[in-house]
């Protein structure tokens, strides 16, 4: 939904999601995300998106969804 106009611009099924670490991301959790030359190089640009430290012992969810 755009925010601004409550309209909606996309429907999507979700199919699955899972709790990890950065640490745990195996290949599968990384089909369709952006790869990264180094780990240091992974935390750095998630640790600019949360705007806090990320490490490997930081939790996150793997959402895997099918637009509609």
């Amino acid at each position: 939904m755009v925010w601004e106009t409550l309209e909606e611009f996309a429907r999507a099924e979700l199919l699955d999601v899972k709790e990890t670490t950065f640490g745990e991301l195996t290949e599968e959790d990384w089909e369709g995300h952006k790869k990264f030359a180094s780990d240091d190089e992974m935390y750095k640009t998630y640790s600019i998106y949360y705007k806090r430290e990320v490490g490997k012992d930081i939790p996150v969810k793997i959402i895997k969804y099918k637009l509609l």
